[in-house]
């Protein structure tokens, strides 16, 4: 036998590795790994065998080092997939499904609406009927549009006329005849029912001051539509509030469905790190 590492020192050295390994579940430091490898590849290469056989045992030895160190770079990638990558990934693909569900939906754009409010009027419907046509559209081929694209699900009558106005005025030469019609109804509605874009329950209180106050309701007149037009606004601000509630409640629905595929994944990574150790 030649000077050197005896046969028994080599098993020595692969012993004290794969136990080093096996006691840190695959977390040794790779300088320490390679070293050992280093050292079991420089005595094959001296040729310090006594019999073929012990050579063959060696050369075994050192390929299950080389499996074992192949299986942890495997496992060590996995690891950082499961635990960055992918938890990430579907974090951002769940929010960006999230506002867009919650933005499209199936309605009728406010050009569609607009469009068959004006038609009505030139054709002198009453206000009883577009107030009723606004509640009850009757257009064909509904499509899938943004909250920018389409009226709330509560506008009232007041606001659909005043855009009218608005995106008429907009236009390099007004109808005339149409504007006169559109503003004796803006003018109509106001009388008939100011608060129609109030809730129920708040029209109703306004209503009720406005019989109790009779041929004096004039001197306060201006006074209570200033204070239906801010209620208006704080309902609106409330239907936001609620709009984006509903929103957070969903991201955090998706946000624990993250959390739980995390740690499935952590499970199975745990998983296969012991039965790799145990095949070893």
């Amino acid at each position: 036998m030649n000077d050197g590492k005896s046969f028994q020192d080599i098993q020595t050295l692969v012993i004290e590795l794969i136990t080093r390994i096996s006691n840190n579940g695959f977390k040794s430091e790779k300088e320490n790994v390679s070293s050992t490898i280093i050292e079991l590849q420089d005595f094959i290469a001296s040729n310090l065998y006594d019999t073929a056989t012990e050579r063959k045992e060696v050369e075994a030895d050192i390929k299950t080092l080389l499996k074992m160190r192949k299986e942890y770079k495997s496992l060590r990638n996995l690891n950082i997939l499961s635990f960055t990558i992918v938890p990430l990934s579907f974090a951002v693909a769940t929010f960006i499904f999230l506002m867009i569900v919650s933005d499209v939906r199936m309605g009728y754009s406010k050009e569609q609406i607009d469009q068959s409010i004006r038609v009505m009027i030139v054709n002198n419907s009453d206000l009883t009927t577009l107030d009723f046509a606004l509640k009850n559209p009757r257009i064909d081929n509904p499509s899938r549009t943004t909250k920018f694209e389409r009226y709330p699900d509560n506008v009232n009558l007041n606001d659909v006329l005043m855009s009218l106005k608005a995106e008429h005025y907009t236009q390099t030469n007004p109808e005339t005849q149409f504007l006169n019609k559109l503003n004796a109804i803006i003018i109509e509605h106001n009388e008939v029912d100011p608060f129609s874009k109030l809730l129920n329950h708040q029209k109703d209180l306004f209503d009720n001051v406005r019989f109790k106050a009779k041929g004096s309701y004039n001197d306060i007149d201006d006074d209570i539509n200033k204070i239906a037009q801010e209620l208006y606004s704080k309902n609106k601000l409330v239907d936001e509030y609620l709009d984006k509630s509903n929103l957070s409640f969903w991201v955090s629905v998706f946000g624990l469905v993250i959390a739980l595929l995390t740690t499935l994944v952590q499970f199975i990574a745990t998983r296969k790190n012991k039965y790799v150790l145990q095949k070893l």
